[in-house]
């Protein structure tokens, strides 16, 4: 009977039933349709209500309504091609048609008359919020929408920005972001309500510094104009834990203030748990008492008993113990804590007692003392199989034998307790999995408590015992998300298992592909989220670069999206241009000078290149063939030459190539910047052999009057580049100087003050670090002889002492880098520079003679 039906509704879907249910998956509301419709509401607004009828309407009916507007033949014969087009590239072709395209004007098609612009308008929102929905679409989309702006009404130009921020935003491209919010800013006719849902679209990107830049200045702009933030579903979006930084927690604050507001229970308790969470004790400390007082004067008699329950506090306290760094100083507060039982009804086995080992809670004394977290040898006895080195053959005996069926979850407090425990330093491993085992005497073992132990251990560095405790986390049969997946992939690769790490990912991304198909046939949904995120990515390029694998993390770049269908964000390319970087100390070995002598004749040619996509096979087999190679690349059992090289060109070149196209490629206008200063030197390995030829260079032109910039970086390029070819990356302070280092690796000094300049235009602020890494890699090409300075006119000439007066002028003398950051960005440069990569040893350090150095002894 089971069976007859099971082919009865198989023999109902048909391929037009399974192509109607994906088309009607791709057009269910999402956010942005629901701040469109806050959008409609507003006042007069109304003519919105066409753009929503787009998406239900048909196009006669469309066409009638067109008509009653009284609108030209051709506006309406326009329409009718747009809503009949099935693609959104059709779209693009009707457009262009009739002269309507991003590299031309609009003003051939659109008539003088306010109704015809406005009519217009509506059809540019109708192809941004119901027929864009891939990335490409929507740049292609925005291009089109920032060429009609200056001509749309004045009260539609904030409907627009707005609609395009919150799409951009949905889809993570925050590179498009500020030049939108800058247009919204400088808008005439804004109100209090536009900038409202502006925030609410804002939240949907992710965090990062340039979300959480674009929000402070909104901020800032509703203060001066004297603009209110008192609605619940702006502080709603904007404390989701997906979107809230310290930056933006700070111009809450400082909003709630200039606009005399009292924050609510869960304004606080966000705000709370965002300090505990970045381990600002004291910070956290006033707003639990806060959150004690607003609890109990409520304003809703109908929640004042909820919120000042015992529990309730006890649970902020509970999250107050994470923000603690000493492992001994939380157990003092726990100690502290009042508790519900009385003294008669404590047991040895509450809580407070079991969240350390008996050895290490003793006394006082013992939990401050030097010989804190370090395991005594007659403790061997009772930590069974947990405290010894398990090989991953041991995975299945990683249990704890003595845990009851019946027993109570763990509590918060030992949670809290186990996180500080991972991030205190002076805490070895074998403690930490002490802590762990003797809860699991007592209570049952949560998904979060392995996640934390994992994080705890990666963080010390024990990756053997890591990679265990995430075998024995799997076997559980637990449903993985993003972030477990993220610490297995990171456990596993750490330890050494690259080729597993890259299993459990295939094995991940086949499951949701198993749901997707059964969706479709079924009709119920059963689709998640993709457990392979961009974080998981990141987490196994961090592991394959700290073991020695750049080229698997070139090809890892290459792959992401035949593999995932993910791009690279702004960590991915930090990562891969650290890799580039070392990359090249692959190629200083005996075998790497070898292939390079070769490839400089063209005889040599890179093992492992990442097969091209086919164009007679399908993007199924591409995929299998991609993860095959991968995969082999990865295998243990074959022999791998680590290169420098990505392809058919060097990893270092290949890199700075990918930077520079992110950024000229994203914003354009990078290229007509002028850097302050230029060099008196091509680059740092140049000698000064000639000082009178050095003196005659500084003489006859004058530094600040340098040549066109660019020249050398502009080579790197292709000659057409697609506007945005990386919208989800907007670099960061790291970003900036992973790109110098990147810059001084190539022997291009010369180029340090246009990156800079590039830092100071995009508006991401510098730390000293990254200033004294410019600093010192611009000391080589810029600097004079004493004597050669002086006929100059003094030091205050020479091109170093002017970008240092350019970088004063940008962040003041407060925040300039100090001899302490100097001299620390000297020792690192003279680190890589001493650095070898020995095909047996790894990466060894050689002293002055270019002999290996002794484990503990100091280069003279």
């Amino acid at each position: 009977m089971l069976m007859r039906a099971s082919f009865r509704n198989l023999a109902r879907i048909t391929l037009p039933c399974i192509k109607r249910y994906i088309s009607g998956m791709q057009q269910q509301p999402t956010r942005t349709t629901a701040l469109f419709k806050d959008l409609v509401q507003l006042p007069g607004n109304s003519e919105l209500r066409l753009v929503k009828m787009m998406a239900t309407k048909r196009p006669t009916q469309i066409a009638e309504i067109l008509e009653l507007e009284h609108q030209p033949p051709h506006v309406r014969r326009l329409w009718e091609d747009v809503l009949a087009a099935r693609g959104f590239a059709d779209i693009l072709l009707v457009l262009k048609t009739v002269g309507f395209e991003a590299s031309e004007s609009v003003g051939d098609i659109a008539c003088n008359t306010q109704s015809s612009r406005q009519i217009f308008t509506l059809l540019v929102l109708h192809i941004f919020l119901n027929r864009a929905n891939t990335p490409g679409q929507l740049i292609q989309a925005l291009m089109v929408l920032q060429d009609h702006l200056p001509t749309a009404p004045l009260s539609l130009q904030p409907v627009l920005i707005i609609v395009a921020v919150a799409k951009l935003a949905e889809l993570r491209l925050i590179a498009t972001l500020r030049r939108l919010v800058q247009d919204f800013q400088e808008l005439q006719a804004t109100t209090a309500a536009h900038y409202r849902i502006i925030l609410r679209a804002l939240s949907l990107a992710p965090k990062s510094k340039e979300t959480s830049a674009l929000a402070t200045e909104l901020f800032s702009t509703m203060t001066v104009k004297g603009y209110a933030l008192r609605h619940a579903n702006v502080y709603h979006a904007l404390l989701r834990p997906s979107f809230l930084t310290l930056d933006v927690a700070e111009g809450i604050e400082q909003k709630m203030a200039a606009d005399r507001m009292k924050p609510e229970v869960h304004y606080l308790l966000a705000l709370f748990r965002l300090m505990v969470k970045r381990g600002f004790r004291r910070r956290a400390s006033r707003y639990m008492s806060s959150l004690d007082s607003a609890s109990r004067s409520s304003v809703s008699p109908r929640h004042a008993s909820r919120l000042a329950h015992p529990k309730r506090s006890a649970k902020w306290q509970h999250l107050y113990i994470a923000a603690y760094r000493d492992t001994a100083a939380a157990y003092r507060y726990i100690k502290q804590m009042p508790t519900k039982r009385s003294s008669a009804d404590a047991t040895p086995s509450s809580p407070t007692n079991t969240l350390l080992p008996a050895r290490l809670s003793q006394s006082r004394r013992s939990m401050t003392g030097r010989n804190f977290g370090r395991a005594a040898p007659d403790d061997d006895l009772q930590l069974q199989h947990g405290l010894e080195f398990p090989t991953p053959a041991d995975a299945q005996h990683y249990t704890t034998p003595s845990i009851r069926s019946d027993a109570p979850p763990v509590p918060p407090e030992w949670l809290s307790v186990l996180q500080v425990a991972g991030k205190d330093a002076k805490l070895s491993a074998r403690a930490l999995i002490l802590i762990f085992r003797k809860g699991g005497r007592q209570y049952l073992y949560t998904l979060s408590a392995y996640e934390i132990l994992i994080r705890g251990l990666l963080r010390k560095q024990d990756f053997t015992r890591a990679a265990a405790v995430w075998h024995e986390l799997h076997n559980q049969g637990w449903a993985l998300g993003r972030r477990s997946l993220g610490i297995g992939v990171r456990a596993l690769a750490s330890a050494g298992q690259c080729h597993k790490a890259f299993a459990l990912l295939e094995e991940a991304h086949a499951g949701y592909e198993a749901r997707t198909l059964v969706t479709e046939i079924s009709g119920k949904s059963q689709i998640k989220s993709k457990p392979v995120s961009v974080e998981g990515i990141n987490h196994f390029m961090v592991a394959l670069r700290h073991r020695g694998r750049p080229d698997a993390i070139f090809s890892l770049w290459d792959a992401m999206e035949v593999l995932y269908g993910l791009a690279p964000d702004v960590y991915t390319l930090n990562i891969m241009l650290g890799a580039a970087r070392w990359s090249r100390k692959y190629d200083q070995s005996l075998k790497g000078a070898f292939r390079s002598v070769l490839s400089g004749f063209g005889l040599s040619r890179a093992r492992w290149v990442l097969p091209a996509a086919r164009n007679t096979a399908t993007a199924e087999e591409n995929r299998k063939e991609v993860a095959s190679y991968i995969a082999a690349m990865l295998d243990p059992e074959r022999s791998h030459n680590v290169t420098g090289q990505w392809g058919s060109e060097a990893a270092s070149r290949a890199a700075l190539r990918i930077a520079v196209q992110m950024f000229l490629g994203n914003w354009p206008h990078l290229k007509s910047l002028r850097p302050p200063v230029r060099a008196i030197r091509k680059a740092g390995s140049d000698p000064a052999l000639s000082p009178l030829s050095d003196l005659f260079h500084s003489l006859s032109q004058d530094p600040s009057d340098g040549i066109p910039p660019l020249t050398i970086l502009l080579r790197l390029l292709p000659e057409n580049i697609p506007p945005y070819p990386y919208p989800y990356i907007y670099p960061t302070d790291f970003t900036f100087r992973a790109f110098l280092d990147l810059l001084a690796c190539e022997s291009l000094h010369t180029e340090i003050p246009v990156a800079l300049t590039w830092m100071r235009a995009l508006g991401v602020w510098p730390s000293k670090t990254t200033l004294a890494t410019a600093l010192v890699h611009w000391g080589e090409v810029s600097m004079d002889a004493p004597l050669i300075e002086r006929f100059k006119g003094g030091p205050a000439r020479s091109p170093y002492s002017m970008l240092m007066a350019w970088m004063k002028s940008w962040v003041g003398e407060e925040h300039m880098p100090t001899r302490v950051e100097m001299m620390d960005e000297m020792a690192r440069l003279a680190f890589y520079r001493h650095a070898r990569y020995d095909d047996r040893r790894g990466f060894i350090l050689m002293d002055s003679s270019g002999q290996p150095m002794k484990r503990g002894q100091r280069r003279r």
